[in-house]
């Protein structure tokens, strides 16, 4: 899955976006591990495969220092809130 920082009104570009391992999906969320605590409120993930992609809009709801495969990272779980628009 991918995953962008979204500040403000504005979805992020296309190139914003970046590979993150999902640890959950679900109907109301997601958690994805990340090597940073992320600097925003919400985010936009890319769910699904080209050319079905799917741009949901969701707000960072925590964000856990963990040990994942050895490394000390971060497990950042997020609520969806309404869907992103990408032509």
């Amino acid at each position: 899955q991918r995953v962008a920082p979204k500040f403000g009104l504005q979805t992020p570009a296309l190139d914003a976006f970046e590979q993150v391992r999902c640890h959950d999906i679900s109907a109301h969320g997601f958690s994805y591990y990340s090597s940073r605590n992320p600097d925003c409120e919400e985010v936009v993930v890319a769910l699904g495969n080209q050319p079905s992609l799917v741009y949901l809009i969701a707000r960072v709801m925590h964000a856990s220092p963990i040990q994942f495969d050895g490394e000390n990272v971060f497990l950042v779980g997020c609520k969806y809130t309404s869907r992103a628009r990408y032509k």
